[in-house]
């Protein structure tokens, strides 16, 4: 597996994935030449920010997630167990904390369907929001806002 640093969601969209469809290999940066499959790829989201409430701003995420093979089926069948995983769920992800453990909260995502991309590629896209507080707000209130809402059950 890389050796990175993603965003919490990104890393726990990630590990859920992967658990739910069992493939061990898969790539966060650009794709080599030659690249093993089966695998995933899950490359840095798409973002756009705005503001949410006075005192949080929302971050949109956009993330194509893809699954390649040495077939049609096999990719096929990645990604439809993937996209059936994340229905069966209700669309929640735990979030992990950077230990690999679950923090006790999670998000929601949204997922376009099921797609083929190319020969032996599957896909679909996850979209998902995330709050968070502006830098300048002060501790007291960061510390009520956090209590109130900022529980991370994100959903968009």
């Amino acid at each position: 597996m890389p050796d990175v640093i993603l965003e919490p969601e990104r890393g726990s969209i990630i590990r859920f994935i992967l658990d739910k469809v069992g493939l061990q290999k898969y790539y966060t940066d650009v794709l080599p030449k030659t690249f093993a499959y089966p695998s995933a790829y899950f490359p840095t989201p798409e973002l756009k920010s705005e503001h949410s409430t006075l005192s949080t701003y929302v971050i949109h995420y956009r993330m194509p997630v893809r699954f390649f093979a040495a077939n049609n089926q096999s990719a096929y069948d990645y990604a439809l167990a993937a996209a059936t995983a994340l229905i069966a769920g209700r669309n929640h992800i735990p979030l992990i904390n950077a230990d690999g453990t679950e923090s006790g909260s999670g998000f929601r995502v949204k997922q376009s369907e099921v797609e083929k991309i190319d020969t032996g590629v599957y896909g679909f896209n996850l979209e998902w929001d995330s709050v968070r507080l502006f830098d300048d707000i002060p501790d007291d209130e960061q510390q009520i806002n956090r209590q109130n809402h900022i529980s991370v059950e994100i959903i968009s």
